[in-house]
């Protein structure tokens, strides 16, 4: 049983951890977010507010002692003493309850459109979080590869100085590139902490100290740029805004509906003691009423929160506008964008990457033949680091670009 346990600790822990790819995280993202719990809670809030909304007010229930006299509080010396109990019910003016509880669902509706806005942040930032995180990290690998060939020239720098073919200033000057080398890679270790904290925040210490693997993530294809265009009214923030709409409508209704009198009905039974004066019982009393609004002075109260109601959906209309002005504006940049890296990264992939390269190795040959001047070299060795972490980047970009693109495109939760 110990060595079960031990076995299921050591392949249980971090260093046996598989990579953390960009769809596991998206997947971890989220799982345990406050903001979506409490989107959540004000939702379902809502939903239970919207069924109390719809239901007439408590009936009233009410106990009286009327007409009893002072003297001796007798119940059946006089005529008018009686015992009244009785019960009433009003009721809401025209069909106000019912858009009540439906303006309290369209709030519903609106608040879950939030969290679906929350859900499809969550998981662009996630994955810009991820990418920007793997460009470091390749970028590290990159730089390392870089300084075991700077090494190498090192040596055959010193080489060639102990037998008197390069000058010291060569030496110095190698090493100094490595010590350059070498700041940079702190440096961008600094980043790799900085991207693992961001990542951090979404997925958990945990998940983000796990290793990512070398090969390049593969993302959700993308509609045309046409149909990207028409899927925007279908974005959640439009739908959160169409419902804030919805309920200011039903507000409209429920603003209208108070030109309406309103009901009220009400039954009392009155109970008696003693005799009439012929010697039978005296009866008891039964009495009914009806209440109901005259709304008969409407310029300051009724028409005023109508136009009040009215401006808020004008308002609410606005607002949906501009939401969409927005997601428009951002489609039009990050699809630029998208393009434009796509296109860049074809041609340092194709062409520069492969020039670089070529340049570095005739350079070193030419070195060691004693062609050319550590100068040259250098400036060639630092012309192809720099190509190959251009090529890194632009690749990345265009990852994070389509990821802001698919946020606007809209993705199954």
């Amino acid at each position: 049983m110990r060595i079960l346990f031990l076995f299921l600790f050591l392949f249980s822990s971090p260093a046996f951890a598989q990579d953390l790819t960009l769809k596991q995280a998206v997947t971890l993202a989220g799982h345990d977010d406050p903001a979506l719990a409490q989107i959540e809670s004000s939702a379902r809030a809502l939903d239970e507010k919207s069924v109390a909304e719809g239901q007439l007010p408590d009936p009233k229930a009410s106990l009286g002692f009327q007409n009893f006299p002072t003297d001796n509080f007798s119940r059946s010396r006089e005529g008018m003493t009686q015992i009244v109990v009785g019960a009433s019910q009003e009721f809401s003016r025209g069909h106000t309850l019912s858009y009540k509880s439906k303006r309290t669902k369209a709030l519903a509706n609106g608040t879950r459109a939030q969290r679906d806005v929350r859900q499809s942040e969550i998981q662009r930032n996630v994955r810009q979080a991820w990418l920007e995180l793997y460009y470091w990290e390749q970028a590290a690998h990159t730089v390392h590869h870089s300084e075991s060939l700077l090494e190498k020239v090192i040596e055959a720098t010193e080489t060639h100085y102990s037998t008197g073919r390069q000058n010291a200033q060569d030496v110095i000057g190698a090493e100094l590139e490595l010590s350059v080398l070498q700041d940079r890679r702190v440096d961008i270790d600094r980043q790799i902490e900085m991207a693992r904290a961001e990542l951090a925040k979404w997925i958990g210490q945990a998940a983000a100290r796990r290793d990512l693997p070398k090969d390049f993530p593969h993302l959700p294809a993308l509609l045309a740029y046409e149909d990207l265009e028409k899927s925007l009214v279908n974005h959640p923030q439009i739908k959160t805004s169409n419902a804030m709409i919805k309920a200011g409508n039903h507000g409209v209704n429920i603003a209208r509906e108070q030109y309406k009198p309103g009901f009220g009905v009400g039954v009392s039974y009155g109970l008696r003691d003693g005799s009439l004066d012929g010697g039978g019982n005296r009866p008891d009393f039964v009495s009914a009423k009806v209440t109901f609004d005259v709304p008969l002075f409407t310029a300051k109260r009724q028409d005023k929160r109508l136009a009040a109601r009215r401006y808020e959906v004008a308002s609410a209309q606005y607002r949906r506008d501009d939401v969409l002005r927005n997601l428009k504006a951002m489609l039009e940049t990050d699809y630029a964008n998208w393009q434009r890296f796509d296109e860049r990264a074809r041609h340092y992939n194709k062409t520069v990457i492969k020039q670089a390269n070529e340049n570095f190795e005739a350079s070193l040959q030419a070195y060691q033949e004693d062609r050319t001047d550590f100068s040259s070299l250098i400036r060639a060795q630092v012309m192809e680091l720099d190509t190959k972490l251009k090529l890194i980047r632009l690749k990345t970009d265009k990852a994070k670009a389509q990821a802001r693109l698919l946020y606007l495109q809209g993705e199954p939760s």
